[in-house]
């Protein structure tokens, strides 16, 4: 079992990915700074930046596989109100080193503003408030489709997860 977890506000560096059993906690051990903080560094970045087709247009993504060769199940990451920033993206490489191709879709790519820091609550609600459901979900849909179209993802082996206002998203797929 793996458990997610994230904090806005006074707390918003504080993130973390906990694996709870099996290899990937044994791996992570002697790998911190602080027991319950994971540093940046240990994973890396082996993630990169892509495009998918939406019935709007291009929707840039971001995308993390395993280091390894292999077929793999696929993961889409849907992000919380405050955009496809950094911590998304390292969430996204952090699913990858479990063993997923993982992307994590910009469901704010119709916006002038994709990306808002987690000290502005106010702006990403604005934001958030602004998609509409079935838009995202053309989008979610245009990522499961990316994920599919990769010869490294196993058919049938997809799953979605999100986080605050991608966990809504991801109820609703």
């Amino acid at each position: 079992m793996i458990a997610f977890w994230s904090f806005a506000g006074p707390m918003a560096d504080f993130h973390g990915w906990a694996p709870q059993d099996g290899p990937a906690k044994r791996n992570l051990i002697g790998k911190t700074s602080h027991p319950k903080i994971l540093k940046e560094g240990v994973y890396g970045r082996h993630g990169f930046h892509t495009t998918t087709n939406t019935l709007d247009g291009k929707m840039e993504a971001y995308e993390a596989r395993p280091k390894d060769k292999g077929s793999y199940p696929g993961i889409v990451v849907l992000m919380e109100a405050f955009g496809l920033n950094d911590h998304i993206k390292k969430v996204t490489e952090r699913i990858a080193q479990e063993g997923y191709v993982a992307i994590a879709p910009d469901l704010y790519h119709r916006e002038s503003e994709r990306v808002v820091l987690y000290s502005d609550l106010q702006k990403a609600i604005g934001i958030m408030n602004r998609l509409q459901d079935p838009k995202v979900m053309d989008d979610v849909g245009a990522a499961i489709a990316h994920l599919k179209s990769q010869s490294i993802v196993k058919a049938g082996s997809i799953g979605v997860t999100g986080f605050c206002m991608g966990g809504r998203f991801t109820y609703l797929s």
